[in-house]
């Protein structure tokens, strides 16, 4: 989803877990590759690192290691080459009611339902409770797109801890269709940077560089991180 064709996503009935399976960005060349090894901060001793094994271009399985020790291990099959149907982590099937419209496009996850426009682009998923309680519990997510199909924004509404919070990012993109920037603002506002365990601290603005193979593919991703381009994955592509 959010533009992504090689998303996955696993949902429970109580929290988003959009962001708990890593994802590939939207480029039709993938299906030219097998294997893609990513690694976080390559610089660092101890650093994350995921291998994908790809199937027409499509994630069958994610490996996730920290300092080349497996911590986890998860399986993904399709019907129809195109739709997920199921998920196996670490070994266990998760059980997942997924629900698909005569377009084939997902409307139904467990708790978490799908809105999408004329042109099959989502614009709206949301936990039912926050319909069932007009926004005093849960989640919604909106998405917009530029008239060539790309996300540039992102509004997030949540409710809690008694409050009802905002989250909006605005996206910009290069050539091959990559985030070079990122604005952030929140309603209540929010103070920056949000620091995040594990994870990328976010900051009011975010600036992205790449470099590319000649399919338009990243095997080196930047930051810039106080004035200077920092060094934050790099990738090596095996090809079928």
């Amino acid at each position: 989803m959010k533009n992504y064709t090689l998303l996955i996503v696993l949902f429970c009935t109580s929290i988003n877990l959009n962001d708990q399976f890593r994802q590939l960005e939207e480029n039709s060349n993938w299906n030219k590759y097998q294997k893609v090894i990513e690694k976080e901060h390559p610089e660092k001793k101890q650093s994350w690192s995921f291998v994908y094994d790809l199937k027409n271009g499509k994630i069958s399985v994610l490996k996730t290691y920290f300092d080349n020790e497996l911590r986890s291990e998860n399986y993904f099959s399709y019907y129809d080459k195109s739709n997920l149907e199921k998920i196996k982590m670490n070994g266990v099937e998760v059980k997942n009611k997924l629900k698909y419209d005569e377009l084939g496009q997902l409307v139904a996850q467990n708790n978490i339902h799908f809105e999408y426009d004329n042109n099959g682009k989502l614009i709206r998923q949301y936990l039912d409770v926050f319909e069932e309680w007009k926004g005093k519990k849960g989640w919604s997510e909106k998405y917009i797109y530029d008239d060539s199909g790309s996300l540039i924004q992102l509004e997030k509404s949540t409710y809690l801890n008694k409050q009802f919070q905002i989250e909006i990012e605005n996206y910009i993109y290069d050539d091959c269709k990559n985030i070079i920037q990122i604005t952030r603002k929140s309603n209540p506002k929010r103070a920056y940077p949000i620091v995040i365990i594990g994870g990328e601290t976010k900051n009011e603005s975010d600036f992205y560089f790449y470099e590319y193979n000649s399919d338009c593919i990243w095997t080196k991703k930047y930051k810039l991180v106080n004035g200077d381009k920092a060094l934050i994955s790099e990738r090596e592509l095996i090809k079928v």
